[in-house]
């Protein structure tokens, strides 16, 4: 179940940025900045500009044993990937059974890539 879980939330991250990300770099740029710390972590601050749009993703990366990992984005500065994943998660799993989180992550890999990354 575990297996199966990792496999699925993978597929559903990268169709997530995929998505997200896809129609908007054609015509954006992109720059990286340090931005500072919190506690043993970093944030690395990024700006995506389209136009007059500007979005502001920073990544709180972690040090584990020598590579650091992107452990959570943060949107403008401050609304946490992690945390609003968290909070969708946790109904899906309130009766305790990995399933339900399963077909619902595996449906929005669905309609993120219009059907083309189905299970």
């Amino acid at each position: 179940m575990q297996t199966r879980l990792l496999k699925v939330f993978r597929r559903f991250t990268v169709a997530t940025y995929v998505a997200n990300f896809d129609n908007m770099m054609a015509s954006s740029s992109w720059s990286c900045r340090a931005h500072g710390d919190s506690g043993s972590d970093r944030i690395v601050g990024t700006e995506i500009v389209s136009g007059a749009d500007r979005i502001r993703l920073d990544y709180v990366m972690r040090d584990a044993n020598g590579t650091w990992r992107a452990v959570d984005v943060l949107l403008d500065g401050s609304i946490s990937r992690v945390a609003v994943q968290r909070s969708d998660f946790r109904k899906l799993l309130a009766n305790g059974n990995a399933d339900a989180l399963i077909a619902s992550l595996s449906r929005k890999i669905s309609d993120l890539s219009d059907g083309a990354l189905s299970s």
